[in-house]
């Protein structure tokens, strides 16, 4: 091919005609493609590597009224990882060089007018994790190709007109979570080869012309009938048993009903307004009556205070004095624990009570306090929650930051899981892992304004004698050297907790209007997608999610912690093993399948029961750590899918039935 440009490299010559093939109604959003610049990295919609290369590895012109067709010089962006056109009136055939975009994860093609056969040339795909073709006009049958889309997560093809069977190759997508095929023409049975799909967490099947029993899958005997209805020849599990023989019936019926799910969710939406609600109540009224605080003015002989120093005093009434005393100015004897902003001592007050003290250094020069930063360290040293450290109180002096925590006998949760002598068992981790939830669903949820941790992992989940986990280091120390902490933009976090930098657009947009049609109701493997859709807004309005860090990078973060309680690995692993945990994680069930090869060999794991248990929990992980932020849960929602997994397997700890998120610990008395 010709281009009619020379100044321009390949790959921005690929593009310009691409757009030759698409119009905007006067628009004008790609107005600024301009052939003579030397590469599109800047165009609209165009994001480069950021190496020397500036090799285009993103494509998003999504939601821009474009019409035309999708031109075949696509297949020359061979280093594409993301293509996102959805929302748009584009016509016509989806290209067969798509499949020369080997690098490809993400294909979002959804809510287009699309028409004729799914290419089989996708199944080239072999790194492609998330694929959308929801909403268009394609016919024709699935590929069975599509059966080498090793990496697959989430396939949506929903409201379109495709016709054929399920090819029995989509057995071979171990790592799949999501399946969404309803509102086709699909004929014949739903294969039993679906019994492979270990990591499978929803599914869609209804309004199709599928017929035959429904197969004995694990995940469909908990399953609604709202994801198999509108297909008159199928019959078994919630649709009602085959033939009329009860014994025909492949499938247990399910568990828990639609009615005692969405009984339940409204049961917790109604619990949280009004535990809110009351909280301001009584948040108000604790205001209106505490009188007026004066900063205590401290004398010490040895330490040197100045009049400019900010001192937050604990209601026991340490004084920096006491402090210096309690830990011999900060001898290296009393350090517990150190890390990338400060040093952690254990102090023993005069009165016998044990707190902890970490040191910071501030990049701040002598007394210059913000009044935000002064009002952010007292909010944070206003929350009271059984499953977050207690901020007893703060100091600034001569430079130095001091923050009084309560002292965790334990210490952190990865010190005992990866240290030479870790005995703790799989109730005792599914204790640690849904207190830390809890404790995370309260500084998202609950908190006013909310509190983005920013770098949670195992080290930062403190452990009481009771082994009840406590979520320490709670972004303080970005609050300390960022007075402006309203910017939320810097990187923070641990290598290993930190979300890959991907495109943070909804990968699995759900294309439907009526969610009760939608969503496969599961009692727990289906009830993140469902809360999903009945408790968080439209995809479209969390498009913020690509500016700045919020707190779904704490649940990602969260997610490693759960896969280290699971596996008993380190966040990072060798590079020969993917470099970090998720990805180990993802290799192994790609290679091995979800089985209980990939736990911690040090636990009990000739109790089947302790396996299901931990293969559940597992599966909840993989959906905290989805690249897209879309598609993980929120914090309240892991909290509920922990809380559902114990129920389900015989109640592996004691929870009780009001303790659903966010759990509060009542405050101190005055």
């Amino acid at each position: 091919m010709i281009f009619p440009s020379e100044g321009l490299n390949s790959e921005g010559q690929y593009l310009l005609q691409l757009k030759k093939d698409l119009t905007d109604n006067g628009l004008n959003n790609l107005v600024d493609w301009n052939p003579a610049d030397q590469t599109p990295c800047g165009w609209t919609g165009v994001n480069c590597t950021s190496d020397y290369s500036r090799r285009v590895w993103s494509l998003d012109l999504s939601s821009m009224n474009l019409a035309g067709t999708l031109s075949s010089t696509i297949g020359g962006l061979i280093n594409l990882s993301y293509l996102n056109l959805s929302f748009n009136k584009l016509t016509g055939d989806i290209p067969k060089a798509l499949g020369n975009c080997s690098k490809l994860q993400s294909l979002v093609l959804n809510n287009n007018q699309f028409s004729g056969q799914i290419p089989a040339e996708l199944g080239n795909l072999s790194l492609l994790e998330h694929l959308n073709i929801c909403n268009n006009k394609i016919s024709g049958s699935l590929p069975e190709e599509f059966g080498k889309l090793v990496s697959l997560i989430a396939m949506n093809i929903s409201y379109n007109n495709l016709t054929g069977e399920i090819p029995p190759e989509i057995g071979n997508l171990i790592l799949l979570e999501f399946l969404l095929l309803n509102n086709n023409h699909l004929t014949g049975e739903i294969p039993r080869t679906l019994e492979s799909l270990s990591s499978l967490l929803g599914c869609n099947f209804s309004y199709n012309d599928l017929s035959g029993p429904v197969p004995p899958v694990p995940i469909f005997q908990n399953m609604d009938l709202t994801s198999f209805i509108g297909n008159k020849g199928l019959c078994g599990g919630p649709l009602g048993y085959c033939g009329g023989d009860p014994t025909s019936s492949t499938v247990v019926p399910p568990l828990v009903n639609a009615d005692r799910l969405r009984s339940k969710i409204i049961t917790l939406v109604a619990a949280v307004v009004g535990g809110v609600s009351l909280i301001l109540i009584v948040v108000i009224l604790y205001f209106m009556r505490r009188p007026v605080e004066t900063v205590p003015s401290l004398q010490d002989d040895d330490v040197s205070i100045s009049e400019s120093d900010i001192y937050f005093r604990p209601k026991e009434g340490f004084t920096f004095q006491d402090l210096v005393e309690a830990t011999h100015h900060f001898h290296e004897s009393y350090a517990v624990g150190r890390g990338a902003c400060g040093t952690v001592y254990k102090a023993v007050m005069h009165s016998g009570q044990v707190i902890a003290v970490k040191k910071l250094s501030s990049n701040r020069e002598g007394s210059n306090i913000e009044n935000s930063f002064r009002a952010e360290i007292l909010t944070l040293g206003n929350i009271r929650h059984r499953n977050i450290v207690k901020l007893y109180g703060f100091c600034y002096h001569q430079g130095s930051n001091l923050l009084l925590y309560e002292y965790m006998t334990k210490g952190s949760l990865g010190e005992l899981l990866h240290g030479p002598s870790c005995d703790l068992d799989w109730p005792t981790r599914f204790t640690i892992a849904l207190g830390a939830a809890e404790g995370l669903a309260y500084l998202h949820h609950d908190c006013r304004p909310s509190i983005i941790h920013r770098d949670i992992k195992s080290n930062n989940i403190l452990l009481d004698d009771k082994f009840e986990a406590h979520v320490g280091d709670f972004g303080l120390a970005k609050v300390v050297d960022l007075p402006y902490s309203k910017s939320m933009s810097a990187v923070a976090g641990s290598y290993g907790y930190i979300a890959p930098g991907e495109p943070l657009f909804p990968l699995l947009h759900f294309c439907i209007t009526d969610p009760l049609l939608h969503f496969p109701f599961l009692d727990l493997e289906n009830l993140w997608p469902l809360l999903v859709s009945c408790l968080t807004p439209h995809p479209m309005t969390e498009y913020a999610y690509t500016l700045k860090v919020t707190e779904k990078c704490d649940i990602y973060s969260y997610g490693v912690v759960l896969l280290e309680l699971l596996t008993g690995r380190t966040p990072v692993q060798p590079l020969e093993q993917g470099g970090d945990l998720v990805t180990w994680v993802k290799q192994y069930i790609r290679g091995h399948s979800l089985t209980s090869g990939v736990l911690d060999r040090r636990l009990d794991l000739e109790d089947q029961r302790i396996i299901d248990h931990m293969i559940t929990v597992m599966k909840i992980a993989l959906v905290c750590t989805s690249i897209s932020p879309l598609d993980r849960p929120s914090m309240r929602e892991v909290v509920l899918m922990l809380i559902e997994s114990n129920e389900q397997q015989g109640n592996f700890i004691a929870v009780p039935e009001n303790d659903l998120p966010p759990r509060h610990e009542d405050d101190d008395a005055p």
